[in-house]
């Protein structure tokens, strides 16, 4: 599971009964809205974002219990809310391989990254935390009210000039616009009330007028700010990591290039970033100049953006084994092509060292 997920505007707008028209993706209730989605729908597809792949949409192999327990409800409650979902084309149900699990596809997960000019309708970022008090919305009403009002904070920071507005000023009309029609202001209040799930996400910044609010993010559920800050943090460590092995390679090169052997000081400063040079060749008899552990530009941004959905020691930790099983390795050899990146096979260690950590678990 990832620690964060890009949850499509649009796709959530549709589960309300909303549209986002034109470029400014102003909300207004769709008029083909047939579809009422309820909590249990809404919250098994906000789940299934932290479990899919950010590019192709599709998961892992998923137990229908663990989803269930996460929802709180049962695993026929699931498997009517897939059904209902893929019937609705947001996901779609891969396979069924045994009893109790799937696989899933996301669909059109990449429309969300489209420019404005394209139809893009952009999307709003989702933490663990931020996760958790959606799920604990039990009240539909309540749901509504806060991913609609996510929506909007997302879209208006989205298209202000600067980029991080932090707060907003949200109609209550744009808010009743997710509820149904025989909805009375009463209920889109109660539903926005300070004190409750919606108080617990959105801070008020100014008291309420008659018929608007002006919120902002809690500082706990800010996911995109937060993101920012573990990837500033995700770089300064993962660069350290690769200036230090290279540091120590060159240190080892310089054995090689004088002595023809590897001096075992040298080899126990590389084994101390877990690359164990014994298990490559024999550094007692070595002509041979190690490689570099050299990324690109992109693939060093690839590694910052696996580490801020699966944690910066695993990437560090798949770094280290891209090095010694396939830079030393003479039994192994990755070659990048149109069909394979240096970033997805760094991605893919990734994904392995999470399932073996969780089968541990």
């Amino acid at each position: 599971m990832k620690t964060f997920a890009n949850i499509s505007n649009a796709a959530v707008a549709k589960m309300l009964g909303l549209e986002l028209v034109g470029r400014e993706c102003v909300i207004q209730k769709a008029e083909d809205a047939h579809e009422r989605y309820l909590v249990a729908q809404i919250n098994l597809y906000l789940i299934l974002q932290f479990y899919a792949n950010s590019n192709s949409g599709l998961t892992d192999l998923l137990s229908v219990k663990d989803l269930a327990e996460q929802l709180s409800c049962t695993t026929k409650t699931v498997y009517r809310s897939l059904d209902i979902l893929e019937q609705g084309n947001f996901i779609q149900v891969t396979g069924r391989p045994e009893s109790g699990y799937v696989f899933v596809q996301i669909l059109n997960i990449g429309d969300m990254y489209k420019r404005r000019g394209e139809g893009g309708k952009g999307y709003f970022v989702c933490n663990r935390d931020l996760l958790q008090v959606l799920l604990g919305a039990k009240a539909i009403a309540v749901l509504r009210a806060s991913l609609t009002a996510m929506i909007v904070f997302a879209t208006k920071q989205t298209f202000s000039a600067s980029k991080i507005v932090d707060r907003v000023r949200i109609g209550l009309h744009e808010i009743a616009m997710s509820f149904p029609v025989s909805s009375r202001l009463c209920d889109i209040k109660a539903a926005c009330d300070a004190d409750g799930s919606f108080g617990s996400l959105f801070e008020r910044v100014n008291p309420d007028l008659k018929k608007s609010i002006c919120i902002k993010l809690q500082q706990n559920y800010d996911a995109k700010q937060i993101k920012q800050q573990v990837r500033i943090k995700a770089k300064r460590a993962i660069f350290d990591e690769i200036d230090e092995i290279n540091d120590i390679i060159r240190d080892i090169n310089t054995d090689i290039y004088q002595d023809n052997m590897i001096h075992t000081w040298n080899a126990s400063d590389l084994w101390q970033h877990h690359i164990n040079l014994w298990d490559c060749l024999d550094p007692m008899h070595q002509t041979t100049m190690l490689p570099l552990l050299d990324l690109t530009s992109d693939v060093k941004n690839d590694c910052l953006t696996i580490a801020q959905d699966f944690g910066i020691d695993t990437v560090i930790d798949a770094l280290r084994l891209y090095y010694q099983n396939y830079k030393l390795s003479d039994a192994v050899h990755f070659v990048v092509d149109k069909a394979k990146s240096l970033g997805g096979l760094i991605r893919t260690i990734v994904m392995e060292l999470c399932q073996m950590k969780t089968a541990t678990a």
